[in-house]
Parts: structure tokens; C-alpha cells; sequence
């Protein structure tokens, strides 16, 4: 025959034996007036087991202390880029601004330089006159009597695409 575990004391007062010859029978017990603590009072086991440590907080802290430093000066120098690259871009729209004035008035000047009144009162300074109808000469070169009318270059074009592989 088994026989029952023995209870465990409860935190608190001490309940009072009674004096009765009978051992295996138990009184109901009086209640104090003083109130129990509650179980939240006292300390868990598992709290009891497992100490807190402040190293682990100090880890976690400085961790995050850097993970947010690191952001920090990846935001600021994004910030820096930004600005210099907004920099930049207004110093190369004021060159273009520059540069297509520049482009007007260069242009406006060859136009004026290349004009055929310009031109010409530039050869009238020089002594050039301009040739009238009866003082062109058309040249006609005779052919020779092997060529057929094809020219020196022709001939050796005709020669070398076989040789290349050119059509012809």
C-alpha cells in the first residue's frame, strides 16, 4: 500500500497542531486575521533561477547605438550627395545658358562673314572680277585608245574587287 506524499508548508503563518490523540485526522483551520501574502509577492522560481544580468542590456544598447550612428551618417551623407549634385547641376545649367548665348552669337557672326555681298566685296578688294558667259571654257579630255573610257583608277578598281571579293 502506497502512502500519500507529504504536503508541502505553505508560505505564511504556521498553522497550529491541535493536541487531539488522533493524528490522521485534521482540523479545518482557523484564519488568522492578518491577510496572506499573494503570489505575486514572492519571486518566481524561474525569475529566482535565471539572474538578470546588465551586461546583456549594455550589449543590446551599444549595438543599437551603432546600427543607429551608422544610419545616421548614411542619411547625412546621402543629404551631402544631394546638395552637391544640386550644385553641380545648376553650375552646368548656367554654362548651357553660357554656352548657347555664345552659340547665337558665333553663328549670327558666320552668317554675316559668309554672305554673298560680304563675299563679294572682299574679292572686288582683292581684284578678282566675276567671269561673264563668254569667257568659260569647258575642258574635254580624249580618251586613249586601249582604256575605253574608263580612267586610271577605274582600271585598277576593276582589277582589285575580284581579288577582295567585291562584285564586279
Amino acid at each position: 500500500m502506497s502512502v500519500p506524499a507529504p504536503s508541502l508548508p505553505l508560505p505564511g503563518p504556521r498553522p497550529r497542531r491541535s493536541s487531539s490523540p488522533q493524528r490522521g485526522l485534521r482540523l479545518p483551520e482557523r484564519r488568522s486575521e492578518e491577510p496572506r501574502p499573494s503570489r505575486l509577492a514572492s519571486p518566481s522560481r524561474r525569475a529566482a533561477a535565471r539572474p538578470r544580468r546588465a551586461g546583456t542590456h549594455l550589449a543590446f544598447a551599444g549595438f543599437a547605438g551603432i546600427v543607429v550612428a551608422a544610419l545616421l551618417i548614411a542619411v547625412v551623407s546621402m543629404q551631402v550627395m544631394l546638395a552637391q549634385t544640386s550644385f553641380r547641376g545648376t553650375e552646368l545649367q548656367t554654362r548651357i545658358a553660357e554656352l548657347s548665348d555664345r552659340y547665337a552669337v558665333l553663328a549670327a557672326e558666320a552668317a554675316e562673314l559668309s554672305a554673298p555681298g560680304r563675299v563679294a566685296q572682299w574679292a572686288e578688294a582683292r581684284g578678282f572680277v566675276q567671269a561673264d558667259g563668254a569667257h568659260t571654257v569647258i575642258l574635254h579630255v580624249p580618251a586613249r585608245a586601249g582604256d575605253a573610257g574608263v580612267s586610271e583608277l577605274g582600271r585598277d578598281a576593276a582589277l582589285v574587287k575580284p581579288i577582295v571579293g567585291g562584285a564586279g
